[in-house]
């Protein structure tokens, strides 16, 4: 087939050679319709003309013929020469795609393995986290454990240096951002617990590299759709102001707060909202805001599903403050809410959820409580009646 496709392909080129000559060189067309038996023609009255010499009719025709094949041959060389290179650059191009297109298989084949073994082994980490740290002691044993079973394939720093690496090649899902921002947040919670010499930095290093991960989820998540959108708003944004408060900028986790709290009600959602509305309540208390604190807290625990010990505590500690402010007549009822609300963590709360009364024989928002004459015996009792269940 080839060898036949060849003659043709030569066959072609001669033809065309003979056809551009003839276009090129009229002199040539003249000549050949002259010494050709059609050339020769007849005369106006009918007789057969002759040529005036025949030798010179001869030389004509042998020049002629000479000049032809002698073009024939230059032209028909060129466009097969041509037509060679054509084919071989056609041939070379095809290698050559062909090629390309194995290897961007090749290569698309392994980033999709890589795609599905980062997104299978992420999901090991956490992704639902709310809580306001990591004091719970069956959350963080529950939480140690997923990181064993993922330990078996990556390392999550690991992980993270992959997905840093796969951004680069495709888009990457929020919530693998939003996993890792939460173990960030986890290891800095745990590096907080143990003092070393060079904690205080590893510690902060922690606290912003979770930060920049839920900055990530935040801006992958522009161009979701929207109720996946408002979830990674909700849970980022969360995590990001809870970052911040642990990094003393409440100013700027309150507008992170404010913004989580805006996405979960979008969203309609209940599971969380109440943590949610607690992190927003705790930064207007940090930026002195209490009696809108106090409202926040209160609308957490209104919309909290059972008792929200972390909700109660902390709107004890702003009702507190907020009696430490206030004239007398105000202070005393101030103070009285503040107790109920500690009183109510004795009974109506779990004792894995009052890790949040630890500190409380120190805190410094019941300082003018403990020295209240009325006040002070009341919360040194349910001080002690606390840290008994807590032990």
């Amino acid at each position: 087939m080839q060898r036949y496709g060849l003659q043709i392909l030569l066959a072609i080129s001669v033809w065309g050679a003979v056809l551009v000559l003839l276009l090129a060189f009229p002199e040539y067309s003249d000549t050949l319709r002259r010494l050709s038996w059609f050339g020769r023609g007849v005369t106006p009255g009918g007789a057969p003309t002759a040529p005036s010499s025949q030798d010179q009719w001869v030389r004509d025709l042998l020049m002629t013929a000479h000049n032809l094949v002698y073009y024939i041959w230059v032209v028909g060389a060129v466009a097969v020469g041509g037509a060679s290179a054509v084919a071989f650059f056609i041939f070379q191009w095809w290698s050559q795609h062909s090629e390309i297109l194995r290897t961007m298989s090749s290569w698309q084949d392994t980033v999709k393995a890589a795609d599905t073994l980062i997104s299978e082994s992420a999901k090991e980490l956490e992704l639902d986290i709310i809580a306001i740290d990591f004091r719970d002691p069956k959350f963080r044993r529950d939480y140690r454990d997923q990181l064993a079973r993922l330990r078996d394939k990556f390392s999550p720093e690991e992980l993270d240096t992959r997905i840093a690496n796969l951004a680069m090649l495709r888009p990457i899902p929020s919530t693998l951002y939003l996993r890792l921002g939460n173990y960030f947040r986890f290891r800095a919670a745990q590096a907080s617990e143990p003092p070393t010499a060079d904690g205080s930095e590893m510690v902060l290093e922690f606290w912003w590299s979770a930060i920049r991960r839920y900055n990530s989820a935040l801006d992958v998540a522009k161009s979701e759709a929207r109720r996946q959108r408002n979830y990674t708003e909700a849970y980022a944004s969360h995590g990001v102001a809870v970052c911040l408060l642990q990094l003393d900028d409440p100013r700027r986790a309150l507008a992170y707060a404010k913004r989580a709290v805006a996405a979960i009600e979008r969203e309609r959602a209940d599971t969380n909202v109440a943590s949610v509305m607690a992190t927003y309540a705790l930064a207007l208390m940090s930026t002195g805001q209490l009696a809108e604190a106090v409202t926040a807290f209160e609308k957490a625990l209104a919309r909290a599903r059972g008792p929200h010990a972390e909700s109660s505590y902390n709107l004890a500690c702003c009702l507190a403050k907020s009696g430490d402010q206030a004239n007398v007549g105000l202070r005393e009822e101030l103070y009285r809410r503040a107790l109920q609300h500690l009183e109510g963590l004795c009974d109506g709360v779990r004792s894995t959820e009052l890790y949040v009364v630890e500190e409380l024989a120190t805190d410094g928002d019941f300082v003018g409580m403990r020295r209240h004459r009325e006040f002070g015996p009341a919360l040194a009792r349910v001080t002690e009646a606390l840290l008994e269940k807590l032990r």
